[in-house]
């Protein structure tokens, strides 16, 4: 058994400055243990899926959600092939995308129905939510029912 271990790759240790959709994780996870006691977010990362979302967030009624962070400092928001694929693919479900403007810390919440909007035109395009504040980002993804 100690053989097999000693032969797994070491996982990545995490940079000292935190990357903006770090960040933005680690905000979000603060106003949740907060404000939110009964619910759970969960950081995914992972390589064997690629496009999964970021976060697996489970609210206090224990419906699951999913969430891909994204932060931008102009207009313009970066979506992979992969994550644009697992959108379009679950437009029926509670998968979001939620976008940090970095000039002005605004937060940004599109539904996966809203992904080609997103990808082509970026900020300007109309999102579910624009807001501040975290629990307008956690009423909106725990209230709507996409069926």
């Amino acid at each position: 058994m100690e053989t097999m271990l000693s032969t797994l790759p070491l996982a990545k240790q995490p940079s000292k400055s935190k990357k903006p959709e770090s960040k933005l994780y680690q905000d979000l996870k603060k106003y949740q243990k907060k404000n939110l006691s009964k619910s759970h977010l969960t950081r995914i990362e992972t390589t064997v899926s690629l496009g999964f979302p970021d976060i697996f967030y489970s609210d206090p009624r224990g419906v699951f959600h999913l969430l891909e962070l994204k932060t931008s400092p102009n207009f313009a928001v970066k979506i992979s092939p992969h994550q644009l694929s697992f959108m379009l693919r679950h437009q029926n479900s509670s998968a979001w995308v939620l976008v940090r403007g970095l000039k002005t810390m605004e937060l940004y919440l599109y539904h996966s129905s809203q992904i080609m909007g997103l990808n082509e035109s970026g900020l300007r395009f109309a999102p579910k939510c624009k807001t501040s504040d975290f629990s307008d980002i956690f009423k909106n993804v725990s209230c709507e029912t996409f069926r």
